[in-house]
């Protein structure tokens, strides 16, 4: 069972205030611009007619209005990560628990948008929002949600960035990032409007790179 969702435009970190977390990555990385996968076009269900099914659906689309609100700097969503992390933990008799990644995606997303937000990182979100994406990729493969899983890959390279602490770890986590972003590549024809976005973060990086080793032999 699919279920089609609204698809929301993805967050550029360019969006974030002068000073804060976010802007710093784009200068410190010498990046124009990032985005930040917000929505995906549907979920899908094994079973779904089952109570357990019709529960979790129910709770995805009443919330799902609020996505681009608690995913927007200065957002109070505290309230809402709550919400999908206890709809993450729902059991039922599924065959896949590919779904549940959704709810894990958009808490991630929320926790790792006010890590960013401030002048000031804050580990504690940082660290929450790279575990949830670590766990809803373990909970499915790409072809159970292209779209899905290209989101998560995504978001997961852009928080990874906010740990780098020095220039050299920089240029590793730089690396890890385009690897993490062409494994994702390879679905983006199934997923045309995250595939873009993430496409231009993927030649963004690429470019930064290449930069960065020009610099280097001068």
């Amino acid at each position: 069972m699919n279920v089609t969702l609204k698809e929301y435009d993805p967050l550029s970190l360019a969006a974030f205030p002068e000073g804060s977390v976010a802007a710093d990555i784009l200068k410190g990385f010498n990046l124009p611009e990032l985005y930040l996968i917000r929505s995906v076009p549907q979920v899908g269900l094994s079973h779904g007619h089952e109570r357990g099914s019709l529960h979790f659906l129910s709770q995805i689309i009443k919330v799902w209005n609020q996505v681009p609100r608690v995913t927007a700097p200065g957002a109070a969503s505290d309230i809402f990560e709550g919400q999908m992390e206890s709809l993450s933990a729902t059991q039922a008799r599924w065959t896949s628990k590919a779904h549940l990644a959704l709810p894990l995606f958009l808490s991630a997303n929320a926790h790792l948008v006010r890590s960013i937000e401030g002048k000031h990182i804050l580990d504690g979100d940082l660290d929450c929002a790279l575990r949830q994406y670590q766990y809803a990729l373990s909970l499915f493969t790409a072809a159970d949600n292209p779209p899905l899983a290209l989101a998560i890959r995504n978001n997961y390279a852009v928080a990874r960035l906010a740990t780098a602490d020095s220039a050299v770890e920089s240029r590793a986590v730089t690396r890890e990032v385009i690897k993490n972003l062409r494994i994702a590549l390879s679905s983006r024809k199934k997923s045309p409007t995250q595939g873009g976005y993430m496409a231009l973060n993927f030649y963004a990086f690429q470019n930064s790179l290449l930069e960065r080793d020009r610099n280097d032999k001068k």
